[in-house]
């Protein structure tokens, strides 16, 4: 699993570089944890990081806001297990204020080895497509007593309504 952090997260590196003209590239980060949850069993949760001074924004009423389409895929052989495919705005950037910015999937699979397949794009930017595909190991964690993942935060505040919180049972497993 941390070998596959580690490839994503170079992969994804690679690409960050800035090209001539000082015309910034896509820069995101990958992480993954795998968990169990009685009743639901195995599943994983993807963990993006968007560079936020690495889009491009678009003015609104009330700042500047990005937009990224994100794909993602994950595969057996030659079935598709999971998949999504999602258009995903930053939250409004105010002056020249650009931070950072997160998103989490999250998705129930059975224990086995897959295929995780991975498509950004920066919607209001140059349109460079990112890909990347790397092998995923679902690991049975409900046969044994064992630790889940453990994800280290860098920011957390009380949750509520409004702002999406929700227990676990709350979420459908599987995309």
């Amino acid at each position: 699993m941390k070998l596959f952090s580690a490839l994503i997260v170079t992969f994804f590196l690679g690409f960050s570089l800035n090209s001539i003209g000082q015309e910034s590239n896509l820069r995101a980060y990958l992480d993954s944890k795998q968990f169990y949850a009685p009743g639901s069993g195995n599943y994983i949760e993807l963990y993006f990081q968007f560079v936020g001074y690495s889009l491009k924004y678009k003015d609104v009423n009330i700042g500047l806001q990005g937009e990224i389409a994100v794909s993602l895929s994950i595969s057996e052989g030659d079935s598709l297990i999971r998949s999504d495919a999602y258009r995903l705005q930053s939250p409004i950037m105010k002056d020249s204020i650009i931070e950072d910015f997160y998103d989490v999937k999250r998705f129930g699979l059975e224990p086995g080895r897959y295929v995780l397949s991975i498509e950004l794009q920066d919607l209001n930017g140059s349109g460079k497509l990112i890909k990347a595909s790397q092998p995923l190991v679902i690991e049975d964690l409900g046969e044994a007593i064992s630790f889940s993942d453990i994800e280290v935060i860098e920011y957390a505040k009380k949750g509520g309504e409004d702002i999406g919180a929700r227990r676990l049972s709350d979420f459908r497993l599987g995309g």
